[in-house]
Formats: C-alpha cells, sequence, structure tokens
C-alpha cells in the first residue's frame, strides 16, 4: 500500500471520528430539555428545548410571518423578548433595521430556545390560521410554472387581502419545512386560492408542489403579509419579476373587480420569453379598462432570437425611459432581492421618496 494512501486513510479516519464527535457532542450539549416559552403574558407553550424559536411556536400552532423558510434573510418573524438579554446576532444586523432593533424588536427564526423565556407578538399574529386543502387544480402555465389551486377543507373558507401569502408545510427528512407563496387569486372568492410556484433548482418547497396531483391534500398557515394597495389616487406602477406577477395579479383582481378608479401601468419582467404568462388576461384588461397598460420586458434572451413584444433590457433602463411619467406614481414591487434591490438603488438616485414604494422580495 503507497504511503499517499496510508496518510489517506489515516486522514479519513480521523476525519469521520472528529465528525462523529462533534455530532455526539453537539447532541449532549443541544438537550436543553422541556422549556416553557409564555406569550403575551398570558399563554404558555411546553417546547422541546434546541430548536429556533418560530420553528417551536410553529409546532404549537402559533404562527410568524416569515418569507426565507427560516434563513434569517427576509426580517419578517419578528417578536419581542422583554425579560432576555441575548446578544444581536450578525443574520440580524444585516436585515434588521436600526429603529426596530432599538425597540427590542428580534428574528424569531434566529433565537434558539435554551431555557424558560418569554415573548411577545403583535395581536394579528393571532389571527394566523392552519388550514387543510385539496389540490382542485395544477396545470403548467409557463416554462417551468405551474398554477395550483387549493381548495379549504378545515376550516372550509379562508380570509385574506390582495397581496398577502401563505406557508406551505412541506414534509421532508424527519421534519417540515415552511415555504412562502404569495396568493395569486381575488379574495372575493374565500373558498379556494392559487398560487403561481415556479420550479426552482434543488428548492424542497417548490419540488414539493409540482409533483402534487388534483386530489392530494396540503396544510398551509397564514394569510401573511402587508403588500397592499394603499388608499392613495396616484398612478399605481407595479413591477412584477417572474411569479413576482403573483400579488400583483390578485391586486389587480381587486382593483378592477371592486371597481377602484385608479389608473394603473405592469411592467411584467422576465429573463426569458417562454417565462411569461396570463399574457391573454392582461391583455383582455388593457382592453376593457381605459386606465391599464402594462409592458412586457426581458432581460437575457439570446440576441440571436427576435422579440418584437416589448423591451429587451434591464429594468431600470425601462423605468429610465419612462419616468417622466411615473416619476409621481406609488410603485409595487415584487420578485428576486437582486431585482427589487437594484430599482430601490436606481429611486434613491432619482429621488422618489420611500412611502411610495412598497416590495415583496422573494427570498
Amino acid at each position: 500500500m503507497s504511503i499517499y494512501l496510508t496518510t489517506f486513510l489515516v486522514s479519513l479516519g480521523i476525519s469521520t471520528a472528529l465528525g462523529v464527535i462533534i455530532v455526539i457532542a453537539d447532541k449532549l450539549l443541544s438537550n436543553y430539555g422541556e422549556c416553557t416559552i409564555t406569550i403575551n403574558d398570558d399563554k404558555q407553550v411546553v417546547v422541546e428545548g434546541g430548536n429556533s424559536l418560530m420553528s417551536s411556536l410553529f409546532e404549537k400552532k402559533y404562527f410568524i410571518p416569515s418569507a426565507c423558510g427560516g434563513k434569517g434573510t427576509c426580517g419578517y418573524c419578528m417578536v419581542k423578548l422583554p425579560d432576555e438579554d441575548i446578544p444581536l446576532l450578525p443574520t440580524e444586523e444585516i436585515v434588521m433595521a436600526e429603529k426596530d432593533v432599538n425597540a427590542g424588536w428580534r428574528l424569531a427564526c434566529q433565537i434558539k430556545v435554551k431555557k424558560n423565556m418569554s415573548v411577545w407578538m403583535p395581536e394579528e399574529y393571532f389571527m394566523i390560521k392552519e388550514f387543510h386543502c385539496r389540490v382542485a387544480k395544477t396545470e403548467t402555465i409557463a416554462a417551468d410554472i405551474k398554477e395550483i389551486e387549493l381548495e379549504m377543507i378545515e376550516p372550509d373558507s379562508i380570509e385574506f387581502k390582495a397581496g398577502q401569502y401563505i406557508q406551505v408545510m412541506v414534509p421532508s427528512v424527519g421534519e417540515t419545512v415552511y415555504r412562502s407563496y404569495s396568493i395569486s387569486s381575488h379574495p372575493g372568492n374565500c373558498k379556494s386560492l392559487f398560487l403561481n410556484i415556479k420550479l426552482e433548482d434543488k428548492g424542497i418547497g417548490s419540488t414539493y408542489l409540482h409533483k402534487l396531483k388534483v386530489g392530494d391534500t396540503v396544510n398551509i398557515s397564514g394569510p401573511y403579509g402587508d403588500f397592499l394597495l394603499t388608499g392613495s389616487n396616484r398612478q399605481a406602477v407595479f413591477v412584477a419579476g417572474g411569479v413576482g406577477l403573483a400579488p400583483i395579479n390578485s391586486i389587480l383582481h381587486q382593483i378592477f373587480q371592486d371597481n377602484i378608479d385608479r389608473k394603473c401601468l405592469v411592467y411584467f419582467k422576465v429573463k426569458l420569453e417562454e417565462e411569461f404568462y396570463y399574457l391573454e388576461q392582461l391583455s383582455q384588461w388593457k382592453e376593457k379598462y381605459a386606465n391599464f397598460s402594462y409592458k412586457l420586458v426581458v432581460s437575457d434572451i439570446p440576441e440571436t432570437e427576435s422579440f418584437d413584444s416589448g423591451e429587451r433590457a434591464r429594468i431600470t433602463k425601462v423605468l429610465e425611459d419612462d419616468f417622466q411619467k411615473i416619476s409621481e406614481s406609488e410603485f409595487y414591487l415584487c420578485g428576486a432581492p437582486k431585482m427589487i434591490n437594484g430599482i430601490m438603488e436606481y429611486f434613491d438616485k432619482k429621488g422618489i421618496p420611500s412611502d411610495r414604494v412598497f416590495y415583496d422580495k422573494f427570498e
């Protein structure tokens, strides 16, 4: 046996042994036993210590807004810990506003339950419910995008606002994980809701949902979110990146079905032309409503391919070309963080006040 192979095997054995020791040590050191969480001074739950505060509360059917699946990148799962002195974590420093930190808010997905603790959360969190649903429809509507209708079983109806989202409880190896998806349908239909799901590479939630068949059952919680239409009379400019069209579609349904008199312009941006969907609906709205218009934008289409239905450019370039006629608008942005961050930087340079910009980042 060569000395190189011997050295490799010895190193492999040491690494394996160290890995086993680390796993055992983690199990022993992380065994915090049962811990009691007191919620808003008048509710108590007993949980197994060592898990995140968010997952511990979810297990007991206390649901907290989250859009990133507990990765600490969305900053939505904020609660207060009135009796705790836990140093602010680097993950929290990145996403939390200084004013929220100073007010005592923390990210529930980043805080570990290691002992008895108290937590305070807004009253609206207690309105969030768990729903047992049946898949009533699943249809491919664009490249790697499915429209899925979930019919409410128990409870048999759901009340939500246009622009809100739900969390799907996804069975995974030895646990349940939670993934957030915006509701695409109008809230006037409380017996079911529609989702637009893009299949993501190695995406646990999207893979699970894309495999569902009519008749399968799903558990969700909701509704969540405050990406809502304001009562302003300003022109509403919507920028949808890919399946970021979902909550915007819901808001547009609200505008048209509730006869809200407001000028609307949609920029629907995708990377490739085959990712567009709901184009027939957008076209019908444009023909029917004088105050509605839309533009299609593609960013990554090869120069060798033709595209005559819209713009071939970065979304900020298209916004710049139209800036004079949209500068006094309210803006609603929904899609990938990279797109939204780029638009926000552009708006900041152009002097658009932040109180006229609303966004929903799909983490």
